[in-house]
C-alpha cells in the first residue's frame, strides 16, 4: 500500500539550487516536498565560485552573510604565461602584448569579489537552514504525470533503502535534479539539446609546496597557460588538517568536439566516475603547466576526470512542471558560471511561482511564461561567450530601465522616528523582505529651492485604492516606498493624509516613508535612477515610480508630472498583479 502527500511544490534534486528554491518556498510559507537519490550532500568541492550578482540574489533573500561566514573573498584573476606570472605594466609576450595579465573584480555592486565557497559547504548552508529533516535522500522520482486540476501533479517516489512506493500531489514540479534530469527525461519529447566535448578534465582539490608556491596566489585564481596546457588554482581556504586548499583543473588533452548527433548522444557533462587519474599523472601537467617554476602538490583530495557539454533543454516549462540549473542548461566551467545560472534561475522562478501560488497573480499562465522568457536567453548568451568574463550591468543614462538590476544606494533616512534612535538603511536592505512583494517606490526627492512634491499625497491615495493599507511580507502583492528630501520632510512623523487611511496600522506605515539627506552624493537614490538630471530645471522637477520586483530587477519606470503618469504605473501592475485581494 502506497502512502500519500499533498504539497504546492514537488521538488527534485537537492543540489544547491534545488535547495534554495526549497528555501524560497519555506520563506514564503508554501508547502513542498523534495528528493534527492544522494544518500548525503556533496562531499566534493564541485563549483567554487559565486559572482557579485548570486551574492546579490543571497543578500536579497538574507543569505549572504552565512555563506560570506565560510568563504574567501578573492580579488581577482592572474594569469602565469610560460612560467611567468605577467605584469600588466610589463608584457613582453608577442601574442600577449596588451592584454592584462591580472583581472581585478570590480563593479556597481556590493560584492565587488569573487566569493570562493565549496559546493559542499553551500549545500551544508542550506540543508541545515533549510532543516536536513525536511530532505527526502536516498529518494528516486519514479514517474509522474500531470492533470487538468489543482493538485496537477501526481508524482511516484521510491526510497532506495526500503522501496517503499509514496504517491506526491502537487501544484507544480521543478526539476533541479542535474544534467541528468528525471523531471526533464520523463517526458519524451523533452530533448537536451546541444553537444559533447571530448577533451577531459582533471579536477581536485589540492594543498601545494616547493620553492615556487607562493607564485600561486591565496586572494586571486591562477590561470596557466603552457604550449597545450591549460590550467588554474582557485583559492578555497584552509581546511580541517590545517592546509590550504585550492580547486584545481588542467585539461588532459587537446581540445575536440565529438562529431555525432547531439540528440543521440549520452550527457557526459560532469564528474566521470568510471574514469580516473593518477596523482604523478596531475604533477606532471603542473610541471609542463608550469614550467620552469617548481610546484609540487603535497595533499590531494577529490581527484576526479570532468567532461564538458554544452546543452540547453528545448523549453524550461512544460505545463506545471519547470527545470533549473543544470537540468536546464550545461556548459563549460570557465568563467564560473554554472551554479550562478542556477543559483539565478531559483531566484527568479520562486518569487514567480509564489505570487501565483499566494492568488497575486492576475495573469498567472503570463507571470510563469516570464521565467523562460527572461531566463532562456541569459544563458545562450552565456554559452556563445563561455571563457569570457562576465560584465556587471549598471544602469544605462537617462531614467532607469526595465530589466535594470538596481543597484545599492547610500543609505535613506526612515521619516518616522521612535523613541530610540535615527534609523537610516540601504535601499537593498529596505526592499529585504520574507515574501514576493513588488515594491513601487515613488521617488519625489528635489533641491531645496523648490517646494516639496505636491503628487506625493496623490500617489498615496492612488496606492491605497489600488492595494489597500500596506501590508508585510506576503499579506499584500504590492507595497510601497515613499522618498523625499530631508528637507520636505517637515514632521518626523507619518502624514496626516495617511494616518486616517491606515488606522491601527501603524507599525506596516513605518517602513514606508524615507528621506534622501542629500541628492547630489555619489550612489544617491536620485542619481541610481536617473532623476538627478531633472534637478537643474527652472521649473519644478518630475518625480519617478521605479517598480522592482521581488528578485531586484526593475519591472517599470516613469517620470511623473501629473495624476496621468501615475495612473500608467499602476496600470501596469494591474497587467499582472491582483490589486485587491
Amino acid at each position: 500500500m502506497d502512502d500519500t502527500q499533498k504539497v504546492d511544490v514537488f521538488i527534485s534534486g537537492a543540489g544547491p539550487v534545488g535547495l534554495l528554491f526549497a528555501l524560497r518556498m519555506k520563506a514564503n510559507n508554501h508547502t513542498f516536498y523534495i528528493a534527492d537519490i544522494k544518500e548525503e550532500p556533496t562531499y566534493e568541492m564541485r563549483a567554487v565560485s559565486l559572482t557579485a550578482r548570486t551574492m546579490e540574489t543571497l543578500q536579497n533573500f538574507k543569505l549572504a552573510h552565512h555563506i560570506l561566514q565560510e568563504a574567501l573573498v578573492l580579488q581577482g584573476t592572474q594569469l602565469i604565461v610560460n612560467g611567468k606570472k605577467m605584469n600588466n605594466n610589463n608584457n613582453n609576450n608577442k601574442k600577449l602584448k596588451n592584454k592584462r595579465g591580472q583581472i581585478d573584480m570590480a563593479g556597481d555592486t556590493s560584492f565587488p569579489h569573487v566569493t570562493s565557497i565549496a559546493q559542499h559547504n553551500t549545500e551544508k548552508i542550506f540543508s541545515q537552514l533549510l532543516g536536513e529533516e525536511m530532505i527526502n535522500r536516498h529518494t528516486e522520482l519514479v514517474s509522474y504525470k500531470q492533470r487538468n486540476e489543482e493538485y496537477g501533479v501526481e508524482a511516484i517516489v521510491k526510497d532506495l533503502h526500503t522501496g517503499k512506493i509514496k504517491t506526491i500531489h502537487a501544484k507544480y514540479i521543478i526539476g533541479a535534479d542535474g544534467t541528468h534530469s528525471g523531471v526533464r527525461k520523463l517526458i519524451k519529447d523533452w530533448t537536451y539539446d546541444g553537444f559533447s566535448i571530448a577533451t577531459r578534465f582533471g579536477v581536485g582539490d589540492v594543498s601545494i609546496e616547493e620553492k615556487d608556491a607562493e607564485i600561486i596566489s591565496r586572494t586571486r585564481g591562477s590561470v596557466f597557460i603552457n604550449g597545450d596546457v591549460l590550467g588554474g588554482f582557485v583559492p578555497v581556504g584552509e581546511q580541517e588538517n590545517g592546509l590550504f586548499y585550492y580547486r584545481f583543473f588542467v585539461n588532459l588533452g587537446p581540445y575536440e568536439v565529438e562529431m555525432e548527433d547531439a540528440k543521440n548522444r549520452a550527457v557526459t557533462h560532469g564528474i566521470n566516475y568510471n574514469d580516473s587519474i593518477t596523482l604523478e599523472q596531475v604533477q606532471d601537467l603542473v610541471n609542463q603547466g608550469m614550467h620552469p617554476l617548481k610546484i609540487k602538490i603535497k595533499k590531494l583530495q577529490h581527484l576526479s576526470v570532468f567532461r564538458i557539454n554544452e546543452r540547453k533543454a528545448n523549453g524550461y516549462r512544460r505545463n506545471c512542471a519547470f527545470l533549473i540549473g543544470d537540468a536546464a542548461h550545461c556548459h563549460s566551467p570557465a568563467g564560473g558560471q554554472g551554479l550562478n545560472l542556477g543559483l539565478q534561475d531559483a531566484g527568479n522562478l520562486a518569487w514567480k511561482l509564489s505570487l501565483v501560488l499566494n492568488g497575486f497573480a492576475s495573469d498567472p499562465e503570463k507571470v510563469l511564461d516570464s521565467y523562460a522568457a527572461e531566463r532562456e536567453p541569459i544563458v545562450a548568451k552565456l554559452m556563445q561567450a563561455t571563457g569570457s568574463s562576465t560584465r556587471l550591468r549598471i544602469l544605462r543614462s537617462g531614467l532607469a530601465e526595465p530589466g535594470d538590476f538596481m543597484p545599492e544606494t547610500v543609505a535613506l533616512r526612515k521619516r518616522i522616528i521612535n523613541n530610540q534612535h535615527i534609523e537610516r538603511q540601504a535601499l537593498h536592505t529596505i526592499l529585504q523582505q520574507e515574501g514576493c512583494q513588488h515594491s513601487v517606490i515613488w521617488i519625489a526627492t528635489r533641491p531645496s529651492r523648490f517646494d516639496p512634491c505636491e503628487w506625493t499625497r496623490e500617489f498615496w491615495c492612488k496606492y491605497f485604492t489600488h492595494f489597500g493599507s500596506p501590508k508585510k511580507n506576503n499579506a499584500a502583492a504590492v507595497r510601497p516606498i515613499i522618498i523625499e528630501s530631508t528637507v520636505h520632510a517637515t514632521q518626523c512623523k507619518a502624514p496626516i493624509y495617511v494616518c486616517k487611511n491606515v488606522n491601527n496600522n501603524k507599525n506596516d506605515i513605518e517602513h514606508v516613508f524615507w528621506t534622501e539627506e542629500q541628492w547630489d552624493v555619489q550612489n544617491s537614490i536620485s542619481k541610481r535612477v536617473g532623476l538627478d538630471k531633472y534637478m537643474w530645471n527652472k521649473s519644478e522637477p518630475p518625480a519617478a515610480i521605479v517598480i522592482v520586483r521581488p528578485d531586484l530587477y526593475v519591472a517599470y519606470t516613469g517620470l511623473v508630472r501629473s495624476a496621468g503618469d501615475m495612473d500608467q504605473a499602476f496600470e501596469f501592475l494591474g497587467s499582472y498583479l491582483i490589486s485587491k485581494k
